[in-house]
């Protein structure tokens, strides 16, 4: 992914500094399909996908499709307009 002059770490770099199963993804541009990495999801494997959208939002996101692959892929999807805030906490 790009974005303007920035770039995304390579997947190949991002898999070397993952071990096991990755538990949370943040997914990318509120679960924008333009966002969406099928690649990424299918390689880390996570456990859970956080989407951080807007209720209401006037661009429809997340997308439907993006919602069915993840739940496809495994992945249990936290939505912030469906949750609310999303708190994170490690062992």
């Amino acid at each position: 992914m790009k974005q303007g002059r920035r770039r995304d770490i390579d997947l190949r770099k991002l898999k070397r500094l993952i071990t096991g199963r990755l538990d949370v993804l943040k997914i990318a541009h509120h679960g924008a399909i333009n966002g969406y990495s099928r690649e990424l999801v299918s390689e880390l494997k996570p456990r859970i996908c956080v989407i951080s959208v807007g209720e209401f939002n006037t661009f429809g996101h997340p997308s439907p499709s993006v919602i069915e692959e993840l739940e496809k892929a495994g992945c249990g999807v936290i939505r912030t307009d469906k949750a609310g805030s999303v708190v994170i906490k490690s062992r």
